[in-house]
């Protein structure tokens, strides 16, 4: 598996939980 989506996936995640909290 690549990098980058990782990076990008946990930066998607990171904005949802901001997003709840």
């Amino acid at each position: 598996m690549p990098d980058w989506w990782f990076k990008y996936a946990y930066y998607v995640y990171e904005m949802v939980y901001l997003r709840i909290t």
